[in-house]
């Protein structure tokens, strides 16, 4: 058995050059493309501390049968618009749950990154996530089954549609998604392949009621050099990656006028470059870009 985590303290200037972010939002706190406010003419600078990334870990390992059994649970307190938060006195929040999951032999059972999602090639950042406006990043429950470099999950699904009114989570889905994953490793060069098919849902129990498939691919890696650099590269592309990509920057699927279900097609794509000026001290380049029709 294994306790761990970490205690972490943010401190962050923050500079709105079109508008502003109100305090309660999570993108004050990292940074999240949906939110940056655009088109306004107001300036405003803010300065912001917390502790929420303060992270606690429990893990057992352990042997049933002659085989692995492992368990993980993983808590924060990063909880998106909290109903509880305080900065006026205690600056209290709720614990919010990361990872909760057990392994058995070749199958993994409950919350941990999507089999969609290649946490090795995420660049190295301050900030909570790095890559945000490229990266696949979504954690949910899952049913996994590993057989050395392959990988398949069936994973919790769910639908953001845009409409008139705006973006509305459906929660409709008859099917989970469905993953398929490929790792593959030479020497100092390990690349990950992924392919997903899910479906697109919303019943609004009116006029609306349609489904969609979406799909999406995935090719992630990195590559390390002989003086410890290291590049770190992806694209993601599909017709309903949706929230998949990008915090949910764009949405899954869009009902058109004779409402139905369009998927809405992505492209992502980012690289970074780490570099080690000596054995304390390294910098990280990054580049990411996401466009969505």
């Amino acid at each position: 058995m294994k306790i761990g985590g970490y205690v972490k303290l943010d401190a962050m200037f923050t500079d709105f050059g079109d508008g502003e972010v109100a305090g309660d939002s999570f993108g004050r706190d990292f940074y999240v493309p949906s939110v940056t406010p655009v088109g306004e003419t107001s300036q405003n600078t803010v300065f912001d501390m917390h502790a929420r990334q303060t992270r606690v870990n429990l893990g057992t390992d352990s042997t049933v049968g002659g085989k692995k059994l492992k368990s993980y649970i993983e808590i924060d307190f990063m909880v998106l618009n909290p109903p509880n938060a305080d900065e006026r006195i205690s600056n209290s929040y709720s614990p919010r749950l990361r990872h909760a999951f057990i392994e058995y032999d070749k199958w993994l059972f409950g919350q941990t990154w999507s089999t969609f999602q290649n946490v090795a090639s995420l660049p190295e950042t301050v900030d909570f996530i790095g890559n945000t406006d490229a990266g696949i990043f979504v954690r949910q429950p899952q049913v996994r089954y590993t057989n050395g470099p392959w990988q398949f999950s069936i994973e919790n699904p769910e639908t953001t549609v845009t409409t008139g009114g705006g973006r509305v989570i459906a929660d409709d889905n008859e099917w989970p998604d469905f993953i398929a994953r490929y790792n593959l490793t030479n020497k100092d060069l390990s690349l990950v392949l992924a392919g997903m098919l899910r479906q697109l849902t919303y019943n609004n129990g009116g006029a609306i009621d349609d489904t969609e498939m979406g799909w999406g691919i995935s090719v992630t890696g990195k590559y390390v050099f002989g003086n410890k650099d290291d590049i770190r590269f992806g694209l993601n592309t599909g017709g309903g990656l949706g929230r998949y990509v990008a915090l949910n920057a764009a949405n899954d699927a869009v009902v058109d006028d004779n409402n139905q279900l369009e998927a809405i097609d992505s492209l992502a794509w980012f690289g970074s470059w780490r570099h080690h000026w000596n054995q304390k001290y390294r910098s990280n380049f990054i580049y990411s870009r996401l466009d969505a029709d």
